[in-house]
């Protein structure tokens, strides 16, 4: 007796299973979009498409710069007090200031920045 051997993901399409007699449809419907993609114009956008802005591709940067702008101005602080606490109390407050200044510039200059650009 032979047995019949079926990819797995002949029958999976955006993560729901699809019944054996849609999988020929399926397969066609996956070919046609790939040529309609690979013989249309690559400067002519589809209908309803926003084109990707390069001023989005750092948003995760900034985001985590962001993140971490909080643990950092915190342990300045911790080392500022310290500071403050064995007798040097104008390098201190120099650190302070710079710790407090950093924290604002990060959490509020990227958004300045998207509402002017």
């Amino acid at each position: 007796m032979r047995t019949k051997t079926y990819d797995f993901r002949s029958f999976i399409s955006n993560g729901q299973l699809i019944r054996i007699d849609d999988v020929a449809q399926h397969n066609a419907a996956k070919l046609s979009a790939l040529f309609a993609g690979v013989f249309a114009s690559p400067g002519v956008a589809f209908a309803g498409t926003t084109q990707p802005d390069i001023r989005d591709a750092f948003d995760p940067v900034i985001h985590m710069l962001q993140d971490m702008a909080l643990p950092v101005a915190s342990i300045v602080l911790a080392w500022a007090c310290l500071q403050a606490m064995i007798g040097h109390p104008a390098q201190a407050v120099d650190k302070a200031k710079w710790a407090v200044l950093g924290y604002l510039a990060m959490k509020y200059v990227p958004g300045l920045l998207k509402s002017l650009g």
